[in-house]
């Protein structure tokens, strides 16, 4: 049974993972969630999944950099699935997570619904950093969005927290703007 200063360890350094009825066991090349990889080259890495439910699972996804790499359709009834599938980490740097889902809806009241996810396992290539346009994007179409609101917060009376505002603003985007370039 883990005290609450590994439990806490565990949860910062993202071994963990979300569910609503599934159990959902992974690892990579033997690590556990929130795990960091450097990589020199192409490499093959094995994941091991382990996912038991009571809900039946119609499907287990490994998803990279936000997209599905792998589908797996559990054999039936799907309720207690061990497998390991091999992926190749050979263009750049990304993350990899795993989930499952039920043959429901995403509502957690529906008894079909089995919906679980890890935290990510990161692979940097040649040091280079984790870059995923889509994300990039997303984050600064936020900025976009939170800066008008934001300003508006801030009385006219006074301008150089107004301006403060706008810098901060100004260099997130930057920031992101430059890591989408990489």
């Amino acid at each position: 049974m883990a005290d609450t200063a590994s439990f806490s360890a565990a949860m910062l350094a993202g071994r963990t993972f979300t569910t609503n009825r599934p159990l959902l066991f992974v690892t990579i090349n033997g690590k556990d969630p929130g795990e960091e990889f450097q990589l020199t080259g192409s490499s093959n890495v094995v994941v091991h999944i382990r996912a038991v439910s009571v809900t039946p699972m119609h499907t287990i996804q490994i998803v990279q950099n936000g997209g599905v790499v792998r589908s797996i359709t559990p054999p039936l009834p799907g309720n207690d699935t061990t497998l390991n599938e091999t992926i190749t980490i050979s263009t750049a740097s990304c993350w990899i997570a795993v989930r499952c889902l039920g043959n429901g809806t995403l509502l957690p009241i529906d008894p079909l619904s089995a919906i679980a996810h890890t935290s990510p396992f990161y692979f940097i290539l040649n040091g280079a950093p984790i870059r995923v346009e889509a994300d990039v994007n997303q984050m600064i179409s936020c900025l976009n969005t939170i800066q008008p609101q934001e300003e508006a917060k801030v009385p006219g009376a006074y301008p150089q927290i107004r301006a403060a505002f706008v810098e901060f603003f100004n260099q997130a985007r930057a920031i992101y703007a430059g890591g989408a370039a990489q």
